[in-house]
């Protein structure tokens, strides 16, 4: 028992670090996007 609960923790931690590893990210390549579309439309 003590295993899987070490294992769900361990797989647990990869994947909210996964994710906000995405959502950072997502985030700079949309405030890229924006920087240049600002500076043409400008």
């Amino acid at each position: 028992m003590v295993i899987i609960g070490i294992t769900l923790g361990a797989s647990g931690l990869v994947l909210g670090i996964g994710v906000l590893f995405l959502l950072g990210l997502l985030l700079l390549v949309a405030g890229l996007m924006f920087r240049l579309l600002a500076k043409q439309a400008f």
